[in-house]
């Protein structure tokens, strides 16, 4: 487990097993602010899904947190979950991680039953 967590929770894998993601959480009884998302393979084991969104993929996260995953698709390739945003709301998001040589398309989708806030 990443250091500061107790508990880990795998949610999904794509089909071929490759790939697992799932949240920790600072112990048993943590809620969703107190979790971390993380994505596991065999050659790097497990990291914290932002880190390795904003590393190795060059995807701008600046002021969230991916807190929660809640699945995955069968190709590894797009995962959901929920985080918080940079103004300290829950949301929803969904990553699709790009096959090798294409660009990424990161997407922010608003939680609530897709309810937003009117100013």
């Amino acid at each position: 487990l990443w250091d500061g967590y107790e508990v880990g929770e795998a949610m999904a894998a794509s089909n071929d097993g490759s790939t697992i993601v799932g949240h920790w959480r600072e112990d048993e009884f943590a809620t969703e602010p107190g979790s971390l998302a993380f994505i596991w393979d065999a050659d790097e084991g497990a990291r914290p899904l932002q880190d390795v969104l904003m590393d190795d993929f060059d995807m701008d996260l600046d002021g969230w947190t991916l807190n929660v995953v809640g699945d995955m698709t069968p190709d590894g390739m797009t995962i959901v979950g929920t985080g918080m945003n940079p103004d300290g709301h829950f949301e929803a998001f969904k990553v699709t991680i790009p096959a090798p040589g294409t660009l990424a398309l990161f997407a922010l989708i608003g939680a609530a039953g897709g309810r937003r806030r009117r100013h």
